[in-house]
């Protein structure tokens, strides 16, 4: 994630910030959580309602398995936690 400059540096620290709110690590790949990462970081309960809530989303496939982009982290456990209303795109 330190690949961002110029006016994206304030989106990223802004970013680093939401995920130290949420208490989340950063991404572990460029474009998003891996599902192990996601595992690691979520309650059992919250990681099958998160899943739950991204049937239908778009994913990313990699080489090191599917990749979850990290917005819809955001939106996903915001909604689990804190019951913040979100949309699908």
């Amino acid at each position: 994630m330190n690949k961002y400059n110029g006016l994206k540096k304030k989106f990223h620290k802004s970013l680093k910030q939401e995920l130290k709110e949420l208490e989340l690590p950063e991404p572990a790949h460029e474009h998003g959580f891996t599902d192990k990462q996601l595992h690691d970081s979520l309650s059992e309960t919250e990681y099958k309602n998160f899943w739950r809530w991204m049937y239908g989303q778009t994913l990313m496939k990699s080489e090191n398995g599917l990749i979850v982009y990290v917005e819809d982290v955001l939106r996903g456990v915001r909604l689990i936690r804190y019951g913040t209303p979100t949309y699908f795109d």
